[in-house]
């Protein structure tokens, strides 16, 4: 709707349309300066209105009301000539509010960053906009261009330069001035400027950035007791959380409690981005990473990762999380924090390593989506009260095959000083034994460790082979040395020795002994 068709519903129209029209063509079609000021209404004219002149006093209201709508429209299209030329003019009052509280600089200030023209601000503030009035939420218009990410005003609005030299101190100047001026809190919440600028999704760094440099303080709190940190948490701002990380302790205290209790990392848990469920947008990926990001940067800076298990429904704890989500950095940084939740059971009663290995269930690869997972499940099988048995007796000869096969000595031992299963078998009838001594390159300190924990070196698979055999007849003799037995036979009730007699008799091949 334009600014006329809002005029017709005010009383007395055919008045204001020739206001209207006035000032839109102030001219007239005559010219030289009688015929102008015959033409145009007393309202518009630069000479003040005589005293029993012929303009009564209602009407006098009315040119003021329209003068102002005019500005107020004028700054909500964009138009910084005709706010000059009103301004110029000196026409209206340029702090007159509307029915939001709100003044000029408050519409011009609002707009879109795009929108926003910076000419019109600076006109107004010049022009004696008072920078300190508030809007009925207590707002000021550098709360607005804080919120509205327009550095460019957060300048215009902090900066003194900007006000016309030979103009006398304006509201601006007089705000400036005051050291309280940036910190000033609002009466919805008691939201400062960089309170509001940090309570976006995604708030611009370089707005931020302005406010620290002009001396805003960021140990202010809101009325729910709220840092910077708790918003840029709460919201899911990366980029914020560690622009003040970088900014030091003083900006970033990881471990501040909001009046609820909430720490900031309790708040980046709760970020409903961080759903285990499959997300199919991209967008929706990227912001459950930045969201993932945060955590991790929270925990290495000394968060208290140690959420009470019952915070929610689910019972889910933030290690529960990390390896719902597959994230071996997340689970590392979590460790790393001291978190001591490792035998906690979520909803579905499984301790953060049970997660990992149901996830892993079914799969047989150590690469692709299955190498984060297994990095999950050895970081966590090396740390005391994992809860280690119990995974164990759910999937059997799996975990330990595992680290078997990677070839990882101290995971191995880890699990053999916890006892571990070691006969449990695979499809194929193997134990951990035989799986050690099948690898093209079988580690001799795995073989030992499992055999001096008591690996039945007699165990037989599906054909009838036992793990030293296996060995024998791979020629692994280092393995086989370890492994030896006397009186040791096969399915057919053969010696090793014989049964390497009868392979290599038909090759003329020495008999190897041992």
């Amino acid at each position: 709707m334009d600014v006329l068709s809002s005029l017709r519903r005010i009383p007395q129209f055919s008045y204001v349309e020739s206001l209207w029209r006035s000032w839109q063509h102030p001219g007239g079609v005559g010219t030289g300066s009688d015929l102008e000021s015959r033409r145009r209404p007393r309202a518009l004219a630069s000479d003040p209105v005589e005293e029993g002149g012929e303009n009564s006093e209602g009407e006098e209201a009315l040119d003021a009301h329209c003068r102002v709508v005019l500005l107020w429209d004028a700054v909500e299209r964009g138009d910084a000539e005709g706010v000059k030329k009103l301004l110029r003019r000196k026409l209206t009052d340029v702090n007159k509010k509307n029915a939001e509280g709100k003044t000029a600089l408050h519409i011009a200030v609002q707009r879109k960053p795009r929108q926003t023209s910076v000419e019109i601000v600076s006109a107004l503030v010049a022009a004696g906009a008072d920078a300190e009035a508030v809007d009925r939420d207590g707002r000021t218009s550098l709360h607005l261009a804080s919120f509205y990410s327009s550095p460019p005003v957060v300048k215009v609005l902090l900066k003194r330069e900007h006000v016309d030299k030979g103009l006398a101190e304006t509201g601006l100047a007089k705000a400036s001035s005051s050291a309280e001026y940036v910190d000033k809190a609002d009466e919805n919440g008691g939201m400062t400027a960089l309170h509001l600028a940090v309570q976006r999704p995604d708030p611009s760094p370089l707005v931020v950035n302005v406010l620290l440099e002009a001396g805003a303080r960021c140990d202010v709190l809101d009325s729910e007791g709220s840092t910077l940190l708790h918003f840029a948490c709460r919201n899911g701002c990366v980029r914020l959380v560690r622009a003040l990380q970088r900014a030091g302790s003083r900006f970033f205290n990881v471990n501040a409690l909001d009046k609820e209790g909430n720490t900031a990392f309790r708040l980046a848990f709760r970020n409903p981005d961080l759903t285990t469920t499959p997300i199919l947008s991209r967008e929706r990926e990227r912001e459950r990473e930045k969201a993932v990001e945060i955590l991790k940067v929270l925990a290495e800076a000394g968060a208290n990762v140690n959420i009470d298990r019952g915070m929610d429904e689910s019972r889910e704890t933030p290690l529960h999380l990390a390896c719902e989500l597959g994230n071996p950095s997340l689970v590392g940084a979590l460790l790393k924090a001291g978190v001591h939740h490792l035998q906690w059971k979520n909803g579905n009663e499984k301790t953060a390593l049970a997660v990992a290995v149901w996830k892993l269930e079914g799969k047989s690869g150590l690469e692709g989506e299955e190498r984060p997972l297994w990095e999950i499940v050895m970081m966590l099988a090396r740390q005391r009260g994992a809860g280690l048995n119990q995974v164990a007796n759910k999937v059997g000869w799996w975990e330990l095959h595992k680290a078997v096969v990677s070839k990882d000595l101290q995971l191995v031992e880890s699990f053999v000083q916890r006892g571990v299963e070691l006969q449990e078998v695979d499809e194929r009838g193997r134990t951990v034994l035989h799986l050690a001594v099948l690898e093209k390159s079988p580690s001799v300190k795995i073989v030992k460790t499992l055999v001096k924990a008591g690996a039945d070196t007699k165990a037989r698979d599906q054909d009838g082979n036992t793990p030293l055999a296996l060995a024998f007849q791979e020629g692994k003799s280092a393995c086989v040395e370890v492994m030896r037995k006397d009186r040791w036979v096969d399915s057919k009730g053969r010696t090793l020795l014989q049964r390497k007699q009868k392979e290599t008799s038909n090759y003329d091949k020495p008999i190897v002994e041992f």
